[in-house]
């Protein structure tokens, strides 16, 4: 079987510092460091097609590096759809806090946001962790965040089969 993550690039998603094509990030030499994709907050994200590895329905992790450089909602990585078939997803909001939402089933949906924000023109590491049923944690830079919650926390992840995005918005920015 093939377990290859097949990924589509979608819009006009630059990968920084320079232009060098995406084959180019792996292999031998200077080429393999110092890169990231740059969305441009409109039409640019990167699509992963639904498999088995990431139809989980337990606890899981989810972390990104990012650079912030607008008050625009950004999305880090979601498997989230208007439809039943909401899962997860982790976010930026407008006014630079973390958020996540969780379901169990499409309509039991948890929030769970940060109350500090995030500095604008500044790399930064975001963790999300769901311990199934037990508890959610968002980590900014190697800290546990304060947070404010709503819904209740759900024993298991949605048990559908959902695409992963990554800088892709259902909402908009």
């Amino acid at each position: 079987t093939d377990n290859t993550t097949h990924l589509t690039l979608a819009g006009n998603v630059l990968l920084q510092p320079n232009a060098d094509s995406w084959n180019n990030m792996t292999g031998s030499g200077s080429n393999e460091t110092n890169k990231a994709l740059e969305f441009d907050g409109s039409n640019d994200y990167v699509n992963v097609t639904s498999n088995s590895s990431l139809d989980f329905t337990g606890s899981f992790t989810a972390e990104a590096w990012f650079y912030k450089q607008s008050n625009n909602f950004g999305v880090l990585a979601s498997q989230w759809t208007h439809d039943a078939g909401k899962r997860w997803e982790f976010d930026v909001t407008g006014d630079g806090q973390l958020l996540a939402h969780i379901s169990d089933n499409g309509n039991n949906n948890f929030y769970l946001q940060t109350v500090e924000t995030i500095s604008l023109n500044e790399w930064h590491h975001a963790v999300l962790v769901f311990d199934a049923g037990g508890s959610c944690i968002i980590y900014l830079d190697g800290e546990i965040t304060s947070v404010t919650q709503s819904g209740t926390l759900p024993t298991s992840v949605n048990n559908s089969s959902k695409d992963l995005t990554i800088g892709k918005s259902l909402w908009g920015g």
